[in-house]
């Protein structure tokens, strides 16, 4: 199995990040059936997507605390 993942990060302020991450997977595997027979699969294509947004909630006497939402795009097949 190969996986390539590629992602971006985008803070348009410094109390909001934009993030963005995709996949694509490649995947291959030899069979051997009951009477010794031999035979590949192979698949490739793309994987989820993910959108999301952090928020900075609070920021005082060196605590943090953020939140997140997202979306999760998800290819039916």
């Amino acid at each position: 199995m190969n996986m390539h993942m590629l992602g971006a990060m985008y803070a348009p302020t410094n109390r909001i990040t934009l993030s963005v991450m995709a996949n694509y997977m490649a995947m291959e595997m030899d069979h051997i059936t009951a009477t010794g027979e031999t035979f590949t699969t192979e698949s490739a294509d793309f994987g989820d997507t993910k959108l999301a947004a952090l928020y900075k909630l609070f920021n005082a006497n060196k605590k943090q605390l953020h939140g997140k939402v997202g979306f999760l795009y998800r290819q039916e097949r």
